[in-house]
Order: C-alpha cells, then sequence, then structure tokens
C-alpha cells in the first residue's frame, strides 16, 4: 500500500512539473521570438481581419489582401479559388461570411505568414448553392449553410503607416 501512494505522489509531481515547464517553455518562446518589445506581436495577435482587397506590395507585387486593422496579409500562394469566387456574379458575397476568423501562422523574423480561413454561405437559390459547390463549398442536405476550408494560404506581412 505504501508503494502505491508513493507512485501516485511521484505521478502528480511529475505531471506538475510537465504543466509548468510547458508554460515555462511558451513564455520563453513567446520572449525569445519578440524582436521589438512586444509590440508587433500583441499586435498580430489582436490584429482583425476585415476585408479582402486587391493590392500591391512595395515591391510592386499585385495580390490580394486580407485587409486589417493594423497589417495587411499579402498572399503570394493559395486563396485562388476565393478570388474566382468573389469575381463570379452568381455568387451573392453579401451571403458569405468567415467563419471563426482567419487563422494566420506569423513568422516574425521574416515578416511571413501561412494560414487558412473557413468561409461559410448562405445559399438562397438552388443556382447559386450548385455555383458555391463548384468552388468547392460542402452543402450538408438540407443545410442552409455551406461551408468552404481554405488551406495553404501563404504571403508577406505589411504594417499600415
Amino acid at each position: 500500500m505504501f508503494h502505491y501512494g508513493k507512485c501516485v505522489v511521484r505521478t502528480l509531481f511529475l505531471l506538475l512539473v510537465c504543466c509548468s515547464l510547458s508554460g515555462c517553455l511558451s513564455f520563453g518562446l513567446i520572449l525569445a521570438t519578440d524582436k521589438d518589445g512586444n509590440r508587433h506581436q500583441s499586435t498580430w495577435k489582436s490584429d482583425t481581419v476585415t476585408a479582402l482587397s486587391l493590392g500591391k506590395d512595395s515591391n510592386g507585387k499585385t495580390g490580394w489582401v486580407f485587409v486589417g486593422e493594423h497589417f495587411d496579409y499579402l498572399l503570394t500562394q493559395g486563396g485562388d479559388n476565393v478570388v474566382a469566387l468573389l469575381k463570379d456574379a452568381t455568387i451573392r458575397r453579401d451571403k458569405m461570411r468567415v467563419k471563426d476568423g482567419v487563422k494566420f501562422l506569423i513568422d516574425t523574423d521574416k515578416k511571413e505568414f501561412t494560414g487558412e480561413v473557413n468561409v461559410t454561405y448562405a445559399w438562397v437559390d438552388e443556382k447559386d448553392k450548385l455555383a458555391a459547390v463548384g468552388y468547392g463549398f460542402i452543402c450538408a442536405d438540407g443545410a442552409a449553410n455551406c461551408t468552404l476550408s481554405v488551406m495553404d494560404l501563404k504571403g508577406t506581412i505589411h504594417q499600415k503607416k
């Protein structure tokens, strides 16, 4: 019985140490990647994407941009089907919504990002439902909304002036 209790205490201690270390490592990682006094990191965490637009970077490269409150995110790869979707007159853009926000992973050294976005579409009639399915939306039987996951987005980050 004594041996069993000793094992339980050791296991609990080991779990406590593991939980503490993972928090310390996460905090250490945040500090190690913070190059500008935590300003950019906290702004990236709280930045909200408000629109999608056609844009051009400082090198003259044209592409689609996720417009944020503090930064713009120029797509260099991925999202072609969303761009085509937005140009299609059959699709009602006012019925599209970003589900659960845009998820970007930021490389602070290179000012680049990778990410994904989930879009829902509230189709009105069979014609626009079929058009949405043609762009990769998945529409469950009887559901009023279709969903599209856009993965493997890559691009560069540009600070607003």
